[in-house]
């Protein structure tokens, strides 16, 4: 009987050491799922560029309240059907988000453009001129709710919320930069490669620079 105390007392002690370390592990494989996700999202949008002569994939075209407008239907067909719609490619899902009502990840609108018919046809953003495209961000981690997809449409001051939910800031909490893996984000710079940063180097100036083009 006490051989067998022993033994379960040992079994409990190896699992209260290793489940840590297995949940870690989970995280970061969770992680590395998301960055295949942005990596696979940014070929379509080099794609886009060059069928549209080097021009950065733009937040949305024409009617901002139409879905179809916005940029995921603009690389729709640079995915294999299997992927499905815009709206429900699992493309645009985090594996940390099973069963997310919304995507998960959102274009950065501070160096993108966008066009309403109703107002005067923008500067289009060519890919080629963004100087120190390995430092600018072209997309991150969103919360996984409504359809917002671009980043900080706003100001600045509401690109990270470090918090799951929170109704009473509307538009402003799902086009912010949600801080899902391990206190921080995964962020896709302009050049392809994806980085993950930590929530106060995002909202310090260097998350400040890095959404904002260089003169």
């Amino acid at each position: 009987m006490i051989e067998l105390l022993v033994v379960v007392a040992i079994i409990a002690v190896l699992v209260a050491i290793l489940l840590p370390a297995l949940t870690q592990a989970r995280d970061l494989v969770r992680r590395a799922a998301c960055q295949s996700n942005l990596k696979q999202i940014h070929l379509a949008i080099s794609y886009y560029a060059t069928d549209n002569n080097g021009a950065f994939l733009p937040v949305h075209l024409g009617n901002p309240n139409q879905w179809y407008r916005w940029w995921p239907s603009l690389l729709e067909k640079y995915f294999p059907e299997e992927l499905g719609s815009p709206i429900d490619s699992p493309i645009y899902l985090c594996p940390t988000e099973p069963g997310a009502s919304g995507r998960c990840y959102a274009l950065n609108a501070k160096i993108s453009w966008s066009w309403d018919p109703t107002w005067p046809p923008p500067d289009m953003v060519m890919i080629d001129r963004i100087v120190n495209p390995s430092t600018k961000m072209c997309m991150a981690d969103k919360p996984p709710v409504g359809n917002q997809w671009g980043l900080c449409f706003d100001d600045f001051t509401y690109c990270l919320w470090d918090m799951k939910d929170d109704p009473a800031l509307g538009r402003f909490y799902k086009s912010c930069i949600l801080p899902r893996h391990a206190s921080g984000a995964n962020i896709l710079m302009v050049d392809g490669h994806v980085e993950w940063w930590h929530k106060n180097k995002i909202l310090s100036g260097a998350g400040w620079a890095a959404l904002h083009l260089d003169p």
